[in-house]
């Protein structure tokens, strides 16, 4: 199953039907996104085409609250998804996926002691044709939580994908299937799911190399 992964662009160009990159990005820090919807044959996706790659150097952001997520059989409990995609000058992305549930229902799972979720981290290189987006990672990093403690992290295997994307002065709307590791109940239905990204300056957590740890402190005589 291909990755969901995000892209956003600020700015319209005057009459040409494409979308041009701006000077500074607009800031959105807190909001809460748009419920994603299934795409159908009949679906059109609102905005118009990127204008070129450029229009992508900032930070985009997804990030809503299920209040009745369907995670296991006959168990419905509230989940917080959050998707965090960066764009460099030179051609390179990275993505943060997180989800939080709590098996409790606790309205908040953030912080519950009984919180449970994944965690990805993904970098690579990305282009642009038309509408149409290519991302190649070259790492993905993978973690998975249960009971708020981490009990499984892993390099997964690194997918290239391609994805349509339309775009409003504040608003990207990007459809593509979900990876494999995405846990939202919309996701079990196998089809193309519709997202709505929201600009931001905030750039994703930088990677914690798991194979390299900072050397201790010299000892004092």
């Amino acid at each position: 199953m291909q990755a969901l992964l995000i892209a956003a662009w600020v700015g319209i160009s005057g009459g040409t039907g494409f979308l041009a990159a701006t000077a500074s990005p607009i800031v959105i820090e807190q909001f809460s996104s748009p419920p994603p919807q299934v795409l159908t044959d009949e679906t059109a996706l609102p905005g118009r085409r990127p204008y070129n790659a450029s229009a992508l150097r900032t930070g985009w952001q997804y990030t809503y609250l299920e209040p009745k997520a369907r995670v296991e059989p006959g168990k419905q409990v509230p989940m917080r998804t959050r998707i965090h995609l960066w764009f460099g000058d030179d051609g390179v992305y990275q993505l943060f996926y997180s989800a939080r549930w709590s098996s409790s229902g606790a309205a908040n799972p953030i912080g519950a002691r009984d919180m449970d979720g994944v965690d990805v981290n993904e970098s690579g290189k990305f282009s642009l044709s038309d509408d149409i987006l290519l991302l190649e990672p070259t790492r993905t990093d993978f973690t998975q939580r249960a009971k708020g403690a981490v009990v499984r992290q892993e390099i997964a295997e690194n997918q290239r994908r391609v994805y349509l994307v339309h775009a409003e002065p504040t608003t990207l709307h990007i459809a593509g299937r979900c990876a494999s590791y995405q846990v939202e109940p919309i996701c079990r239905e196998g089809s193309n799911i519709w997202y709505q990204l929201s600009a931001t300056r905030v750039e994703p957590v930088p990677r914690r190399d798991t194979a390299s740890k900072q050397k201790p402190p010299p000892k004092r005589d």
